[in-house]
């Protein structure tokens, strides 16, 4: 899955960047920009190193398997959480102003 020298993208929260995809400037942070591409610099029984040599991050790698870290493996993925992040109030505010009951079932048979 991982090794050593692999490029990983981690969600880092203070890494705010204040442009939109086409480079102009926002009032707000741009969700992209929160994840920040890292180096897999060693390993220990149970952990990832990432980021420095000198001063590595520890990633466990038990909750890296479970899925309980917010780290991507490769650039589509972080496409992917982008994708969800854009999308995903604006199709539920889509879906509090609609009336149509057969939508809601269709809805309801995609998520079961």
């Amino acid at each position: 899955m991982i090794k050593i020298g692999d490029t990983i993208w981690v969600f880092d929260q203070n890494h705010r960047v204040y442009v939109d995809d086409n480079g102009n400037k926002t009032s707000g942070p741009n969700y992209r920009h929160y994840w920040t591409e890292r180096k897999v610099v060693g390993e220990t029984s149970h952990s990832w190193l990432i980021g420095w040599e000198h001063n590595p991050t520890k990633i466990s790698k038990k909750n890296l398997r479970d899925g309980e870290l917010n780290i991507c493996l490769n650039m589509e993925e972080v496409e992917e959480k982008v994708w969800l992040d854009q999308n995903k109030y604006p199709i539920v505010r889509m879906l509090q102003r609609c009336k149509d009951p057969e939508i809601f079932r269709t809805v309801e048979k995609l998520l079961e």
